[in-house]
């Protein structure tokens, strides 16, 4: 989900420069927020597969077939 919102706020960002017209600092705080969600996202992902890891080596996570 946050690469979604991300990903349009980057959008948003490019169409600002794009078009010449940027209202203030604006479109610089979208860029911004946008950066800082990616950036949260892939840390989730980092724990999240860290702690995956983890379990399966410790022989606490069983798999299904």
């Amino acid at each position: 989900m946050l690469w979604i919102i991300s990903v349009a706020l980057i959008m948003l960002w490019l169409v600002g420069l794009a078009t010449g017209y940027t209202a203030g600092s604006y479109i610089h705080i979208l860029y911004s927020v946008a950066i800082v969600l990616l950036v949260i996202s892939i840390n989730q992902e980092v724990v999240a597969y860290r702690k995956l890891s983890r379990l399966s080596r410790s022989g606490k996570c069983r798999r299904t077939v």
